[in-house]
């Protein structure tokens, strides 16, 4: 199989609730993250705060939850609290000078924001997203209701039985220590992905997909999201 390492947008979705939300499970990559425009709490990053008394952040008032675990697999996160939760409420906006101009412009109101969901230690959320484009969601008068005008919230299609998410931690338990250990590297073209997915994990890569073709994702997504996976194991380690 031939592998190309290209940005795939991706959701990984349990069916675990906190405080009546459902979570995103969500991995590095593409994303379409809709909330409202807030700024956030140096103090308490990654939560939803009333009042940002003292130094802020730019950020995104999600409407669902972040569930970063996928992430932060194999990573100390002692040193960012808001890791050790396993969720973001609220997530950094990282943006060039036209969005900050329109993240101003849009402030506290709902937005869909299109960004690359990603991994660094310098940021008040260390797992934030680089802001590539803010849209304003729009009332439809017909209906009441509020549209997107461009991407549609990200589709959840997998990891939504306990069976599948138990393969996957198991997957997870394969693909991390040897992204970690082994000589493999991110910019390859996708060559050590595959090495990763077919050979060294190939048992439990199946065995996973298989899961999350069953509970209705389509072999290319499924596929995707393993992809993808490997791919972010191999960032956290610097290769």
């Amino acid at each position: 199989m031939k592998l190309n390492l290209i940005i795939i947008t991706i959701i990984l979705c349990g069916m675990a609730t906190t405080l009546c939300h459902a979570d995103q499970w969500v991995s590095i990559g593409m994303y379409s993250l809709s909330g409202t425009i807030q700024d956030g709490d140096r103090n308490t990053p990654g939560l939803i705060v009333s009042n940002t008394q003292g130094k802020s952040y730019r950020g995104l008032a999600l409407d669902e939850p972040l569930n970063i675990s996928h992430i932060t697999v194999g990573i100390d996160t002692s040193m960012w609290p808001v890791l050790d939760r396993g969720r973001l409420d609220h997530i950094q906006m990282v943006m060039d000078k036209n969005n900050a101009a329109e993240y101003k412009k849009l402030y506290g109101q709902h937005v869909v924001v299109d960004c690359f969901i990603d991994f660094v230690g310098r940021y008040y959320t260390p797992i934030f997203c680089g802001v590539n484009k803010i849209s304003l969601t729009r009332a439809d008068v017909s209906t009441g209701t509020t549209s997107v005008p461009t991407a549609p919230h990200p589709i959840k299609f997998s990891v939504n039985s306990s069976k599948t998410k138990s393969l996957f931690d198991t997957l997870s338990y394969c693909v991390v220590p040897t992204a970690q250990y082994g000589q493999y590297s991110s910019y390859d073209g996708g060559k050590s992905i595959g090495n990763i997915l077919m050979d060294k994990c190939n048992n439990e890569f199946l065995a996973w997909k298989k899961s999350c073709i069953e509970d209705g994702g389509s072999d290319e997504k499924c596929v995707s999201e393993g992809f993808v996976f490997a791919q972010s194991s191999l960032k956290k380690f610097n290769k």
